[in-house]
């Protein structure tokens, strides 16, 4: 059991310090890879399943009384990322309305200033004053 357990376990930590780090990023960078954080999840995610799977095997082979504390254990990082990754979509949401109401604002600037332009009518007229009469 011990190899399983420690395999997993060392799994759910690196995915554990993967999105504090993701968490991290919003603080420290206006425009984080978001492409690249999601790459990296699915291959930690999938490390995860697949660290998962002979862990839940030995356990049911094993019994519960045998390994009920590190069952236990491994609920608690499990609720640990889920607790995470609600934190991570609440930053990512929260990003995105910033990005979309600074769009907003630029597009708005962009139609005032356009509005204190010269008028098109002025544009096209000659620029050559003639002083003869």
């Amino acid at each position: 059991m011990g190899t399983a357990f420690n395999q997993l376990k060392t799994t759910l930590n690196k995915l554990d310090e993967l999105q504090a780090s993701h968490i991290d990023l919003f603080k420290t960078q206006a425009l984080p890879d978001l492409e690249e954080q999601i790459t990296q999840r699915k291959t930690g995610f999938s490390d995860l399943k697949e660290k998962l799977e002979p862990f839940l095997l030995e356990s049911e082979r094993l019994g519960t009384q045998e390994n009920i504390s590190q069952v236990q254990e491994i609920k608690t990082c499990i609720l640990s990322l889920m607790n995470q990754n609600r934190m991570l979509k609440s930053k990512v949401e929260t990003h995105k309305n910033q990005l979309e109401n600074s769009m907003k604002n630029m597009t708005k600037g962009r139609r005032v200033m356009q509005a204190y332009g010269s008028s098109e009518s002025q544009q096209n007229q000659s620029k050559v004053i003639n002083f003869k009469k």
